[in-house]
């Protein structure tokens, strides 16, 4: 998958996050697809790392009622992070242990 490509899609996924957090099973399954599509492309250092964008979008999207404005921040926080790391690592394989 090109470059150019992957900024695309991640910025479809800044675009859905927008879209929560409360239930949304349109925005889920946008989330999801696009995910799935980075993730069917993706190097191997990245797949973990998508995983939890996957499983961070099912809660984000989720009929859950969140206990603070912190918590769903904090969820919004790690989406971004998880979003932004992939876009910028996704063609530098991560460093070695």
């Amino acid at each position: 998958m090109e470059t150019n490509e992957v900024r695309q899609l991640c910025e479809m996924l800044f675009g859905v996050l927008e879209r929560g957090p409360w239930k949304d099973p349109e925005a889920l399954g946008d989330a999801m697809s696009t995910v799935r599509t980075l993730r069917g492309a993706a190097p191997p250092h990245l797949c973990e790392k998508l995983a939890a964008i996957e499983e961070g979008f099912t809660r984000w999207f989720s009929t859950r009622r969140w206990h603070t404005d912190f918590e769903a921040q904090r969820l919004r926080h790690t989406l971004l992070q998880g979003i932004t790391a992939v876009h910028n690592s996704w063609e530098r394989p991560r460093d070695p242990l």
